[in-house]
């Protein structure tokens, strides 16, 4: 600093006796013992390039934690929207914020509509409750047509996979909960609660009326689900209040059929399960969007949709796993909403140059 004061002193005198050159001189001396003795501040190449890289890291992640983020197609459940291969962005903004990895939505603006194309987690809890329903289900009326009638004792069940009367408490829910159940009459149970907290028919669990398992056929849902939470991408058909049934393949919706136009046979088209046809339906606002069909004319029985919930399905009617089979989906397992395509490939097309960039209808 000594040194430094002294440059500076020179470069003062300089100034006062009017000497051009000496201040020339001084102000360069002086320049170079600064640069010198800042320069133990600066930052090497090094430093800063980790720091420009993990700040754009930072910000990517914000990104994707909740505004923006990359799916990839895995089936052709979607077709023909959404192809396997199509790689798309979701907006995580277009409902609200949702906190990431959790299902809790501090803020939420924007309203789910039919016709919406989303990703949302899988209802794991709910669906698993579902499933062991409808086996406690079978295993009763299986029961009944041996003997005839339930036991008469309090609490009195049929165990999934065997054919004796176990207490009800032996018999949990997929979180851990015993099921709550009660004698009703000659019928047998009535079941009163499943859930942690207690409460049949809220957020957090489901009966088995809601759900579209006939005779106990679970072979629409996929077992990886059951294990790991997966995200799933669908169309929502509908909303909560909402009266929704499926008659012969045609969605009504509040007793007032979703309009649908046959279009023909897919040309070229050879997949497994015979061919397939195209239609397009119809919203009543205007919304539209083609599907594909077996022609199979499916029937899918009336439900109510539960506040806080929505009925979701896809696009290749007859080729689906979604609400059809395993229910209603929590709002808050929503993650997002489909944008735009931003790459396509799949096994035999290279990249499907004209589907890169199309928004999701």
């Amino acid at each position: 600093m000594e040194v430094v004061e002294q440059a500076r002193s020179r470069v003062v005198n300089a100034l006062d006796g009017g000497d051009s050159e000496r201040l020339e001189l001084a102000l360069r001396e002086l320049d170079a013992l600064c640069s010198s003795d800042l320069s133990r501040f600066e930052k090497s190449k090094g430093r800063e390039m980790l720091e420009s890289i993990g700040i754009a890291l930072l910000l990517a992640l914000i990104l994707r934690a909740f505004v923006i983020e990359a799916f990839q197609i895995p089936s052709g459940s979607m077709e023909p929207t959404l192809l396997p291969g199509d790689r798309l962005f979701v907006s995580k903004f277009s409902y609200g914020v949702r906190l990431p990895l959790t299902r809790s939505w501090p803020l939420r603006w924007g309203e789910l509509r039919r016709g919406d194309v989303v990703v949302f987690m899988f209802p794991v809890d709910e669906v698993r409750t579902q499933v062991k329903l409808g086996q406690i289900g079978m295993r009763v009326e299986q029961y009944r047509r041996t003997h005839g009638a339930l036991p008469s004792e309090l609490g009195a069940l049929v165990e999934p996979g065997q054919l004796y009367a176990v207490p009800s408490e032996m018999l949990t829910d997929a979180w851990g909960t015993p099921f709550g159940w009660e004698p009703e009459a000659a019928e047998g149970q009535r079941l009163l609660s499943a859930g942690p907290d207690r409460v049949f028919g809220t957020t957090d669990d489901i009966d088995f009326a809601n759900s579209a398992f006939q005779n106990g056929n679970f072979a629409c849902v996929d077992p990886e689900s059951l294990d790991r939470s997966k995200d799933y991408i669908k169309r929502v058909i509908a909303l909560p209040g909402d009266r929704v049934r499926m008659q012969n393949g045609q969605f009504l919706l509040n007793d007032e059929p979703i309009e649908r136009r046959d279009v023909g046979p897919i040309v070229g088209l050879t997949r497994p399960g015979g061919p397939r046809y195209v239609a397009e339906e119809h919203l009543p606002d205007g919304r539209g969007w083609s599907i594909w069909h077996a022609g199979l004319g499916l029937d899918f029985p009336e439900t109510v949709i539960r506040e806080g919930h929505f009925l979701a399905v896809g696009d290749n009617r007859d080729h689906s796993s979604d609400s059809r089979c395993w229910g209603q989906v929590p709002m808050d397992n929503l993650k997002g909403r489909a944008l735009f395509l931003f790459f396509s490939s799949g096994h035999g097309d290279g990249v499907r140059w004209r589907r890169i960039f199309n928004a999701v209808r």
